[in-house]
């Protein structure tokens, strides 16, 4: 495995789909120790790679015990950035890191949680969400007078911050959670409607000012390869 991937990394042509192995993680780990070449200094991120863009067909078919599940990245940039390339359905691109502060690319529980956020689903609920969100906050009697309602988003908003943290890591290596700013946002504005809901003090005109600052949240949903 070791031999072939040296001689993917050395070879023009497009890589193949290779699942992320624990093999795999070795020798990036190994390749990373190592003193780096003026070659590889010189790589840049190829741009018909970047998150959020669909694989390019030239890479071949995605079988589909393939999607949605760790594997080698196919851009020769980040094979010495201990990271792990992600596929769905329609081929969309997601990258996480594979450092040692966050859970093992192999670890069930950290699999499963990419496997809901790379699914188009989980995107399009969080998007219907806040839709949802924003109609209740701009019907003011609606939005008074339905707290099971507001809950409800709460949890979903809540369920989305966890879902990332665990599939991304907390802060460490390539795009951890917190290493983008729509995520501070995010985990700001749920963080201070739940310490409002169960504080003592009155601070409902401070949390309504909270709750619009979440409308900002179509933005990134609108843009794949910002959502993340």
């Amino acid at each position: 495995m070791v031999a072939s991937a040296k001689s993917e990394m050395a070879s023009p042509e497009p890589k193949r789909l290779v699942p992320f192995t624990r093999e795999s993680l070795e020798f990036m780990e190994q390749h990373i120790v190592k003193k780096h070449s003026e070659e590889d200094q010189d790589l840049k991120p190829n741009a018909d790679l970047e998150v959020g863009k669909e694989l390019p067909f030239v890479y071949g078919n995605l079988p589909q015990g393939m999607v949605s599940e760790p594997l080698e990245d196919v851009d020769p940039y980040y094979q010495n950035k201990n990271t792990f390339m992600v596929l769905n359905k329609k081929r969309t691109i997601f990258r996480f890191n594979a450092t040692w502060c966050t859970l093992s690319p192999f670890n069930s529980i950290r699999r499963t949680t990419i496997k809901i956020l790379v699914h188009p689903f989980f995107r399009l609920f969080i998007l219907i969400s806040v839709l949802t969100d924003c109609i209740c906050m701009s019907m003011t009697d609606l939005s008074k007078s339905s707290p099971a309602l507001q809950n409800t988003l709460l949890g979903i908003y809540t369920l989305e911050i966890l879902v990332k943290l665990t599939a991304r890591g907390i802060w460490a290596g390539s795009f951890y959670f917190f290493g983008d700013l729509w995520n501070w946002l995010d985990f700001s504005v749920t963080l201070f409607e739940h310490i409002t809901k169960y504080s003592t003090l009155n601070l409902t005109s401070i949390s309504e000012i909270a709750r619009n600052l979440r409308i900002l949240k179509i933005i990134p949903l609108n843009q794949g390869k910002k959502w993340h």
